[in-house]
C-alpha cells in the first residue's frame, strides 16, 4: 500500500506534515508554513501519492501558539481515505450483485496507474487474468496535450493500447467532437455488425 501524506493546518495559522498518521513536520511562522507546504506537494509528488490538505480547528487552549498545538491529539481529526492496491481483481459489473449464492469469480485485473502529479499522466490498464503466451489487455493513457490544430490550445488525449506495443489509436477531444488518429499501420474498417438481435454501424480497429 502507498503511504497517506496529509497536510494539515489549523485556523491559528500553523501546519504539519502527516505520514501514516506520524507527525514528520511542523511549522508556525507564515513563511515556514509555505515552506512546508512545497516540500508537502514535493514529497507527495516524488512518492507519486495524492497529497490531502485539510484545514483543523485549533485548540481552544492554543491561543495561537503553535507551541501548544498537541497535533499527536489531532489524528483523530485528520480524514479519512482508504488507498486501494495499485491493481485490483475485477469481474463482470452484473457479478458484483448475485442473489443466489454463486461465488464470483474474478476474470479481470484493473491496473491504474496514477501519475497526475508527476507527469500529468493517468494509465488504465484491464488484463484479463487467463494464461497466454501474450497478454490479452486494454490500455489507455490519459494525458493533455497541444491541438495538432493549434498549439496554444491544450486538449485531452487518450492513447489507446491493445498490446505492449505502441497505441493503435489517438483521440483528441477537439470542442464537442472526438478525433481519432490511427498508428501506423492501423486500418479503421467501417462494417455492419448485428448486435444484440440488430445491425449496428461500427468501425473496427485493426
Amino acid at each position: 500500500m502507498k503511504p497517506q501524506v496529509i497536510l494539515a493546518r489549523t485556523t491559528s495559522g500553523c501546519a504539519a506534515l502527516f505520514v501514516n498518521g506520524s507527525v514528520v513536520m511542523e511549522a508556525a511562522a507564515t513563511v515556514d508554513v509555505n515552506k512546508l507546504a512545497d516540500a508537502a506537494r514535493n514529497f507527495s509528488t516524488a512518492l507519486q501519492v495524492t497529497l490531502i490538505e485539510c484545514t483543523l480547528e485549533a485548540p481552544a487552549d492554543s491561543h495561537g501558539n503553535w507551541s501548544k498545538v498537541n497535533w499527536a491529539g489531532l489524528v483523530s481529526e485528520l480524514p479519512t481515505f482508504t488507498e486501494l492496491p495499485d491493481s485490483v481483481p475485477v469481474r463482470i459489473w452484473e457479478a458484483y450483485d448475485l442473489e443466489d449464492g454463486a461465488t464470483p469469480i474474478d476474470t479481470h485485473s484493473f491496473e491504474i496507474c496514477d501519475q497526475r502529479q508527476n507527469n500529468g499522466q493517468a494509465r488504465l490498464i484491464v488484463t484479463a487474468q487467463a494464461a497466454s503466451p501474450e497478454p490479452d489487455l486494454l490500455d489507455v493513457l490519459l494525458e493533455v496535450q497541444a491541438s495538432p490544430f493549434n498549439a496554444a490550445a491544450h486538449v485531452p488525449v487518450a492513447h489507446v493500447h491493445v498490446d505492449m506495443d505502441d497505441p493503435v489509436v489517438t483521440i483528441l477531444k477537439l470542442g464537442d467532437k472526438l478525433l481519432v488518429r490511427p498508428n501506423t499501420g492501423v486500418r479503421l474498417e467501417h462494417e455492419v455488425m448485428v448486435i444484440d438481435g440488430k445491425p449496428e454501424d461500427v468501425v473496427v480497429i485493426s
